[in-house]
């Protein structure tokens, strides 16, 4: 027998124009983008930057350097 149950998730009632669940697709696509903004940048800084060669530039030799 098993001790977790399944929960329905809840449903989202929205009023006569629905501006609730409007706001809610939103704000998930918003947080997707940021992903998918925020996503590159930590690539380049935890492998990309390694691959290059050395850069004259502060504060791209410090991500290099990993100081």
């Amino acid at each position: 027998m098993s001790t977790f149950q399944l929960m329905e998730s809840p449903t989202v009632v929205s009023g006569g124009n629905g501006s609730r669940s409007r706001t809610t697709t939103f704000r998930g696509w918003l947080f997707v983008g940021i992903g998918c903004l925020i996503l590159p940048g930590f690539l380049f800084t935890a492998f990309i930057s390694k691959l290059l060669p050395p850069s004259n530039d502060r504060p791209i030799a410090a991500i290099q350097n990993d100081r």
